[in-house]
Formats: C-alpha cells, structure tokens, sequence
C-alpha cells in the first residue's frame, strides 16, 4: 500500500507539472516573442514529467504486484467449494478495487510519459 501510495503522490506532481505544461503553452502562443519561455526551460520541465512519470510508475508497478500476489495468496488460501471459516481467507472487495486503482495509476503514468515525449519530440523539430 506505501508504495501505491507513493506511485499516486508522485502522479499528482505529474499532473501539476501538466498544469504547468499549459501555462507554457498560453506563454508560447502569445504574439510577443519576448514572453515566450526559453526552449530549455521547456525542456527541463518535460524530462522531469519523464522521470516523474517513470519513477512512479515503478512505484505503482511494485505496489501493484505486492496487492495482486496477496490476492493470489488469498485464492489459494482457500480450499474450492468450502465454506470460508476465518475472514481472512476471503477475497475483500477492497483487494480488488487496489488490483485496480493500481493499474489506472500505471495507466495515467503511461498517458503521461507518452505525451511528453511526444511534446520533446515536437520541440526537437522546431
């Protein structure tokens, strides 16, 4: 769970870092040349969205295997076709909502990585 933790922290900076990204963009569409930002101003700020975002995708991949290898845990735990006696045998719906609070964390940390590299991409031609 800290890890999970940690992945969702660190996607809430990627998403300040994106609140960012659009004042930049507001700056750079500006008709004054003089108030566009520098070119590696820009650039500092979309690698840093790129080791952010795989830095807490590493977070959220090993937060996630851990919740998922407690669930696997958990199913095995349990004989088929009996009657759960103790509770901590049965699979809580709450395990499987972190299974998948985990993989929409991935998912926005991909989302994110991606279109940074697409934005240093587009800078890098012009």
């Amino acid at each position: 769970m800290f890890l999970a933790a940690c992945g969702i922290l660190v996607l809430l900076f990627n998403v300040f870092l994106a609140f960012r990204c659009t004042r930049i963009a507001t700056r750079l569409s500006h008709s004054n040349p003089s108030l566009h930002p520098r070119k590696a101003v820009v650039t500092q700020i979309l690698r840093l969205g790129v080791i952010m975002g795989l830095i807490g995708m590493l977070f959220l991949i090993l937060g996630g295997g851990a919740s998922l290898g407690v669930l696997l845990a958990k199913s095995f735990a349990r004989p088929q076709g009996s009657i759960v006696y103790t509770p901590q045998q049965m699979i809580c719906t709450m395990d499987v909502l972190v299974a998948m609070a985990n993989m929409n964390g991935i998912t926005g940390h991909f989302v994110g990585i991606l279109s940074a590299l697409w934005l240093l991409d587009r800078l890098d031609r012009s």
